[in-house]
């Protein structure tokens, strides 16, 4: 694990040193789009960690996404509005246009390609199940199926999430009784340290939960699903997805996204864990 991380580290900085010549050269930025200062209403929810999130040690949310998209709006001339909202919100309000796009740690599904416009990947994720800290009920599952059948487990779920398709019917069709949803993300959690559900779907940010909650909960298991790409929403045939999607490709081309991958899963330490 050390040599793997110690690897990514070098070649991220190796990254991210060509990064800052071409920056200084201005080749990237006169290459894409410029949207001359245009604003653009950003849905966001604050609640999930360490794509964004309220931090005490901050005055403003922070977050992987946060960072992706001040970057991509000083590639493409643009400034980011935030409005913080709930989940299901930001996916109803975003298809409807009352926002220009949102971020949220978002899957890229064939259901949802299919209501809104997406970025190109921005990163990627496996679904696991995650548990109280010590909890031993969980070793022997071996799949997301095994669970699903075990009639004694209430899984929590996130309205409009990743999670809550895979409990669902067109997935592992886990019986209703099982399953209880969750309009917000933190409220998952809560309910996971209080005893109230036994375990939830999260994504493993570069190989494993990121958390404000210090050492409460753990993963457990093998994935539930194979990895699956991120990406930003946008209202169908949004004239943004073209410069968004020049900006990011810049930001993979140059290593911006390997950096900041190891900001926010290798250098970020969480508040609960500094305490």
């Amino acid at each position: 694990m050390k040599k793997r991380l110690i690897l990514l580290f070098s070649m991220a900085m190796v990254l991210f040193s060509v990064t800052a010549v071409s920056f200084a050269n201005g080749a990237v930025y006169d290459d894409l789009p410029d949207l001359e200062g245009q604003e653009i209403l950003i849905a966001v929810e604050n609640a999930y960690t360490p794509y964004q999130f309220v931090d005490p040690r901050e005055d403003d949310p922070i977050g992987y996404e946060y960072d992706i998209i001040e970057e991509v709006c000083e590639r493409i001339n643009c400034t980011p509005v935030y409005e913080n909202t709930t989940f299901d919100i930001q996916l109803s309000g975003t298809q409807a246009g009352d926002y220009d796009m949102a971020m949220n740690g978002l899957f890229i599904t064939e259901e949802r390609q299919a209501i809104y416009d997406f970025s190109i990947p921005y990163s990627q994720a496996e679904a696991f199940l995650l548990v109280r800290a010590g909890e031993d009920r969980f070793t022997d599952f071996t799949n997301f199926a095994e669970v699903a059948e075990e009639q004694d487990l209430i899984i929590g779920v996130q309205n409009g999430s990743f999670g809550q398709f895979l409990a669902g019917p067109d997935s592992y069709n886990v019986p209703e009784g099982q399953v209880v949803v969750f309009e917000e993300f933190g409220a998952l959690l809560v309910a996971l340290e209080n005893e109230d559900i036994d375990t939830m779907v999260v994504d493993a940010f570069g190989g494993e939960f990121v958390s404000s909650t210090g050492d409460l909960f753990e993963l457990v298991g093998d994935p539930v699903a194979e990895p699956v790409p991120m990406g930003f929403i946008f209202p169908l045939d949004s004239e943004l997805v073209d410069p968004v999607n020049a900006a990011l490709e810049s930001m993979n081309a140059d290593g911006y996204i390997d950096y900041l991958i190891y900001k926010w899963s290798v250098d970020f330490v969480p508040f609960a864990e500094e305490e």
